[in-house]
């Protein structure tokens, strides 16, 4: 079967994100965190791809990348392979490490690539990994708070949030539209028609209850439910887990490899801190005024026309 073509962005920037076969762990400790960052800054710096932000998460990796569209799978096949063999050779394992292809959203407009930027800072918070953005270590946010590019290219962003004050409040506003932006930007269906259609799979199959209710089956049943919904929606776990109210941790256990296949990628819940609590997070972070180091240059292309960002 012939690989599906990767769309082209007008603007060069993609939202790419890259999992962990059947959801394992790419990341065990920071080492393996520091050699991915490490070699992303390098091939970056190699091929010429601009990093606008990047998120490392458990069992996978959030990118904003600004990069020709023929030079960005190399860099990606690049990156991958090279982190790979050292995850393997480093944990005594062998096999893909990657669920196939990385995946891309083209970014066409200023206001989408707010939005990712501030989707990729609060992912440890949708998955529950961090409870406030600002204190999570691996991810860009404390290069844009601190006006100190390591990896980054920090400026362009900037100026389409208006400045790091902007920038910080934008990342506090919230839209549930956005929780599921990686899925939902891929055409993965929203819990409204998964659910009705987990639903009318349930039925189908004999099952005398709806998504909702197959918490309350004893457990076979339940996990036999959970299979079946699986199948028929195609969803991730933690779509799987909104549909149902069932823990996390026992659906993963019924739709577990071997049972099931290979399982799509999870998403969490997002959670709210408050303004208090996550300024203070980032008050170490921030530069004392007058002490702000300057930050890159603009990159020479543009998405459109810098805009002011709006209400969330």
């Amino acid at each position: 079967m012939a690989t599906k073509q990767r769309a082209q962005s007008s603007t060069g920037f993609y939202h790419v994100f890259h999992r962990g076969v059947n959801q394992f762990d790419i990341f065990e400790d920071d080492e393996d965190r520091q050699y991915y960052r490490d070699h992303l800054h390098k091939y970056a710096r190699d091929l010429g791809v601009e990093v606008h932000a990047w998120c490392l998460m458990s069992n996978h990796s959030h990118l904003l990348l600004k990069a020709d569209h023929e030079v960005l799978p190399v860099f990606m096949r690049q990156l991958g392979s090279t982190y790979a063999r050292f995850f393997n050779r480093r944990h005594a394992r062998s096999g893909p490490l990657f669920e196939g292809r990385f995946d891309s959203v083209c970014v066409e407009s200023d206001e989408q690539l707010i939005s990712v930027v501030r989707y990729i800072h609060r992912n440890p918070v949708h998955h529950e990994e961090e409870t406030l953005f600002g204190t999570y270590p691996w991810s860009s946010f404390k290069e844009y708070v601190a006006g100190a590019p390591e990896l980054c290219e920090i400026a362009f962003a900037l100026e389409l949030f208006g400045g790091v004050d902007s920038f910080v409040d934008y990342h506090e506003g919230w839209d549930e539209s956005e929780r599921h932006l990686d899925m939902d930007t891929l055409g993965r269906m929203g819990d409204d028609e998964a659910r009705r259609r987990a639903d009318s799979a349930l039925e189908s199959a004999g099952f005398q209850v709806k998504a909702s209710s197959i918490g309350r089956l004893p457990r076979k049943l339940r996990d036999k439910a959970l299979m079946c919904v699986k199948r028929a929606v195609n969803c991730s776990l933690r779509q799987l887990q909104r549909l149902t109210s069932i823990a996390y941790s026992a659906i993963r256990n019924a739709v577990a490899p071997g049972r099931e296949g290979q399982e799509g990628s999870t998403e969490g819940e997002a959670a709210s801190s408050s303004r208090a609590e996550l300024h203070a997070s980032l008050a170490f972070a921030r530069p004392r005024p007058g002490d702000r180091k300057s930050a890159s240059s603009p990159p020479s292309a543009c998405v459109a026309t810098p805009s002011s960002v709006g209400a969330t």
